[in-house]
């Protein structure tokens, strides 16, 4: 595996998962990957942007080609994971520094930190 910086769109082996929680092999954003004392990756979803462009929990993806996807998609801010980087299958390409920050920011708000 390269070694992956934050920004990173990557395959996740996301299995196996309980409940709501998202599975199977899974695009994400690397939200953070070198600050973790366990060796563990902070990991946002990656899903279809059909009915979910604007709404406070979900970011636009708005270079598709750039993050090594097909189609219309948005990082899913609530459902973020710690993973062991094994899970990491490949890295697909990457976001703009604008579309982390905003991943970030919004995650802030979802927990209502002041950032």
């Amino acid at each position: 595996m390269t070694k992956l910086n934050d920004g990173n769109v990557v395959w996740v082996n996301l299995n196996p998962a309980k409940g709501n929680e998202q599975r199977k092999i899974w695009p994400c954003l690397v939200i953070e990957s070198q600050a973790s004392p366990l060796s563990l990756v902070i990991v946002m979803p990656i899903r279809d942007a059909n009915g979910k462009t604007g709404k406070k929990l979900f970011v636009d993806i708005r270079d598709l080609k750039r993050a090594g996807l097909e189609k219309p998609s948005v990082i899913d801010v609530y459902q973020i994971r710690a993973i062991d980087p094994k899970r990491i299958t490949s890295v697909m390409g990457e976001v703009d520094l604008t579309v982390l920050n905003d991943a970030k920011r919004r995650f802030g708000l979802l927990l209502d930190l002041d950032v």
